[in-house]
């Protein structure tokens, strides 16, 4: 199947944790466009659309998922398709240039997911144990790993998030509403130097991944957008 550049009913959005997702997809919701919102979380999450839970796990599902909202296919709803998703597995069925998504500050995103992760277990393990945990490392290079991110259609940087949110609508065709959900915890956090060291050490890959990103940015002027 060849995948051209018009695919403009779709609008793929790779919801690393911890960038403003939550906020993005809620505010989607909000504009009430006319797109069909299919969310893929754990199977488990009241956010995951149930009815496409067991296509997300399969590559034919996914295909399956494509046919049903392909313009050469019959006529339907545009697709929003937003979770925590890997882009590789979805680029093997979906136009590259219709995925989106944020980065962020590591060290912020790190501490902002420690946050979190002591929230859902209910633990109070430290930010020093926490950043040790194989599953905290390169998760935003984690998401991205196997395409080329300069092919995508929208990368938008989570500290810029209000002003970069127009040139996602301008992306999406939907004027996206700005909302805040999901914050918790300090807004500011003094950590020491050796600390943020640590954490951009064990997270080389993602401050590689948002460095290039912020380059990219200053060369093109503003976020990446196709």
């Amino acid at each position: 199947m060849e995948k051209t550049a018009d695919y403009r009913n779709f609008v793929i959005f790779i919801h690393i944790p911890k960038t403003a997702g939550t906020s993005l997809w809620r505010g989607f919701e909000a504009a009430q466009s006319a797109h069909e919102i299919v969310k893929k979380y754990r199977p488990d999450s009241p956010q995951t659309t149930q009815k496409y839970v067991k296509q997300f796990e399969t590559l034919e599902g996914r295909q399956k998922i494509f046919d049903d909202f392909s313009p050469d296919g019959p006529p339907g709803k545009p697709l929003f398709l937003c979770g925590h998703i890997t882009a590789l597995k979805y680029a093997k069925v979906f136009p590259l240039n219709r995925f989106s998504t944020f980065l962020r500050d590591p060290v912020k995103r790190v501490i902002s997911s420690h946050a979190a992760w002591c929230r859902r277990h209910n633990e109070n393990k430290s930010l020093e144990e926490y950043i040790t945990l194989p599953s905290a490392r390169n998760v935003q290079s984690y998401h991205l790993s196997g395409i080329d991110v300069t092919n995508i259609g929208f990368l938008g940087l989570t500290e810029n998030y209000e002003a970069d949110l127009g040139d996602f609508s301008k992306y999406s065709g939907i004027d996206v509403k700005y909302t805040q959900f999901n914050r918790h915890g300090p807004e500011k956090l003094e950590l020491s130097a050796d600390l943020i060291a640590q954490i951009e050490e064990l997270n080389s890959a993602d401050v590689k991944l948002y460095d290039d990103a912020k380059k990219e940015r200053i060369r093109r002027g503003g976020p990446l957008l196709k």
